[in-house]
């Protein structure tokens, strides 16, 4: 009886706590004609079992904001022992997620009132991921019973649709471990293999439990659920969320985390802006960190390796490179008054039309965060040991690098673009945010695998890296030194980046197509070898689109600050998304209205997605439906600027590298279609599915017009 009344009582408090979660939830789902706000940022709380040495090890960023980035989702971290989170911290808060683990430390005092506050006055989301840890653990001394954290937690779970479940055993024999969502729940790796009974019942009519568990000796009374999701969030707990060996060398994912976080977030049918694609096509680019400039290659020996990677690969593909330069590699003396031999040959190379200039620091420090006891903001390590007239500190070496390479190997103008970051790429705030400050771009840090030896996308990184409010920009792949060692270990093995460029774009799209290569890339010919093939490869034979380091750093910024708003008619808009062209609609099939869609060049469908192409930075308005056709941009591997467009006319500028590829949809099927290159009238017939390709085997820009008749 007493079980019944208990069971009551959970749902009457789960029913009244689901209308106030839902009651925002639907008024922001109502809209205006102008649109609503879609909260699209998740603050996740995490605590440790030790003190991290860098803030951004923790577990949110290592384990659980790539996929929330990829669904769309920015996401601020904070360490619970740090203190509450900072004013303003829920602003544009949809959700709150607790990561913690049994640390023996009990809950802060304001963490009860700050949950509880958060979620069901501010009618957010909650996720709990991992364990409950302090919101179970010791009580605080002086507390009362009532708000002891085993009574606020269970409190806390009928609000939810959820009661405690009591009981603990491991193993197959002891647990029945049923997953009634098979798929999500053994995503990479089945966890039935060592079940452990543990976490809450699920009570609601509305949740819907992923994984159920009965322990063996009691089946009729200890039924568990770890994995539930409801209208109010979401609760997957350790062990069925990822299983990770004691290093975290071997990690597979038990739980799918791109189906969970979108179904514990409600994000069926809402946009995410996504950066890895421009104009329908995944980004390729190539960058370049100034580390064996000066190196003398077995290539020739008698030239420098950044002698042979200009002649086999920077000069020879009509191609954009971010190259990079770390100024102790040319000269002793950061004042030198006249250049010396290997600044005139950077020069030569910086100054190539296709190349992005950008620095690798002063000293190339390979250990950013300094010594404590030193006093000093001088990295720990740096891999030269000085210069002549130079203070090496964390903002020197971006300040200093930069003013060097503007001032002493530039000309007409041309300018440093980009800071690639240098050794452990653990760059202060101070140093990211002067990047910005010199009006550059930054990139580096967040190397991975994901091949047969790193076997899981458990290892794929977030888009970025939040040091406060600045933010660093991750590369999209690991490098050769990941493969290969320095200059001679294995050369060649670089190719092997291939299998995680690969397994990065099949089934989804979560990085850009991204060489990252040192100069002593040239110091051995299969080393050198492996660079060209993937680059003939990623640029050309794949459906790539070229750009240079810092367009995908814009992208990455874009897709931060992009805001994004449901309208009352259906659609979407997006605003702030800067160079975040790319709007995925997971799961749509209908076409891009583009007669009442504004903003919008074209859209493309890959697998189950639709990856809407956006014009540029100002709003954009996406309606879908069956408009009358007009021809759009389906694909392109280059540069688009619309100059006009209606139902039977479009003009472009089209620029980009050579050859230029464009894919018009919207034309009537075998259709003869007459269009201008720059003035010259050209003809061509549309395929069977309406589909014109458009291929220009020059670089440049040109205007193409496409008229119907």
């Amino acid at each position: 009886m007493q079980g019944a009344v208990k069971r009551t009582w959970a749902c009457v408090l789960y029913a009244a706590a689901l209308g106030v979660s839902l009651g925002t939830g639907q008024a922001q789902e109502a809209g205006t004609t102008e649109g609503t706000p879609f909260r699209r940022t998740v603050l996740a709380l995490f605590n440790t079992v030790e003190p991290l040495e860098e803030d951004w090890d923790n577990p949110v960023h290592t384990a659980f904001e790539l996929p929330l980035h990829w669904l769309g989702m920015r996401v601020r971290a904070h360490d619970i022992s740090s203190g509450p989170p900072p004013e303003g911290a829920l602003e544009d808060c949809g959700a709150v997620a607790t990561v913690f683990v049994d640390n023996g430390k009990p809950a802060p005092e304001w963490l009860w009132p700050f949950l509880e506050r958060a979620v069901i006055d501010g009618g957010r989301r909650v996720l709990h991921l991992r364990s409950f840890g302090p919101l179970e653990g010791p009580l605080v001394s002086g507390g009362s019973a009532a708000d002891a954290p085993d009574a606020r937690l269970e409190r806390w779970l009928a609000r939810l649709g959820l009661e405690p479940s009591d009981g603990f055993a491991r193993g197959f024999l002891a647990v029945d471990a049923k997953l009634l969502e098979p798929a999500k729940s053994a995503f990479e790796l089945d966890p039935t293999l060592d079940p452990v009974f543990g976490g809450p019942r699920s009570i609601g009519e509305q949740n819907r439990p992923w994984v159920q568990l009965r322990l063996r000796s009691d089946p009729s009374k200890r039924l568990a659920h770890p994995v539930v999701v409801g209208p109010w969030g979401g609760i997957a707990l350790d062990p069925w969320v990822q299983w990770s060996d004691e290093h975290g060398e071997e990690r597979h994912w038990h739980l799918d985390p791109y189906a969970f976080f979108r179904e514990a977030l409600g994000l069926e049918g809402v946009p995410a802006p996504d950066p890895n694609l421009i104009n329908g096509r995944r980004i390729f680019f190539l960058h370049v960190d100034g580390d064996g400039f000066e190196s003398l290659s077995q290539v020739r020996r008698d030239a420098y390796c950044a002698s042979i990677l200009d002649e086999r690969v920077i000069g020879r593909y009509d191609l954009p490179f971010t190259v990079s330069i770390i100024v102790a590699s040319l000269t002793d003396d950061i004042a030198v008054a006249q250049p010396t031999e290997k600044m005139r040959l950077a020069t030569q190379i910086l100054m190539r039309p296709n190349v992005e200039v950008a620095s690798h620091t002063v000293l190339h420090p390979l250990i950013w965060r300094p010594d404590a006891s030193s006093g000093t903001d001088e990295p720990r390590k740096n891999a030269f040991k000085g210069l002549a007239n130079y203070t090496s500190t964390q903002v020197a070496e971006v300040r200093a690098s930069v003013r060097f390479i503007d001032d002493r190997l530039l000309t007409n103008g041309k300018r440093c673009e980009v800071v690639l970051w240098s050794g452990d790429t653990s760059p202060s705030a101070e140093a990211i945010a002067e990047t910005y400050r010199l009006g550059c771009l930054n990139v580096n840090g967040g190397t991975f695998r994901w091949d047969d030896y790193y076997n899981s996308s458990a290892f794929v990184r977030p888009y970025l890296r939040r040091r406060g409010e600045a933010i660093q920009v991750y590369c999209g792949m690991a490098n050769e030194n990941d493969y290969a060692g320095f200059f001679t270990t294995t050369p060649g093995a670089y190719f092997h980046v291939d299998q995680t460029i690969e397994n990065t774009g099949r089934t989804r799209i979560l990085k850009p197509a991204n060489i990252y290569i040192h100069f002593y890339s040239a110091y051995n010919p299969r080393a050198l070898l492996s660079v060209e093939k993937l680059v003939e490869r990623w640029a050309y034979r794949e459906s790539t689109i070229p750009v240079p380091a810092s367009r995908f750093a814009r992208a990455v910024l874009g897709f931060d600050a992009a805001k994004l708003l449901r309208r009352a008619d259906g659609g979407w808009e997006v605003r702030d998304h800067g160079l975040c062209t790319t709007l995925r609609f997971d799961g749509e099939t209908r076409a891009v209205d583009m007669a009442r869609s504004s903003g919008v060049l074209g859209f493309r469908r890959i697998g189950d997605a639709t990856f809407v192409h956006l014009t540029g930075d100002g709003p954009s308005r996406v309606l879908f439906g069956d408009g009358d056709p007009s021809p759009y941009v389906e694909e392109s591997n280059c540069q688009l600027d619309v100059l006009q467009r209606n139902e039977r006319h479009l003009a472009l500028q089209a620029s980009g590298w050579n050859p230029r590829i464009l894919v018009l949809g919207g034309i009537p099927a075998g259709h003869e279609v007459h269009f201008l290159v720059d003035g010259e009238a050209r003809s061509a017939t549309s395929h069977s599915d309406g589909r014109l390709e458009i291929r220009l085997e020059s670089s440049g820009s040109s205007r193409i017009e496409v008229r119907l008749p």
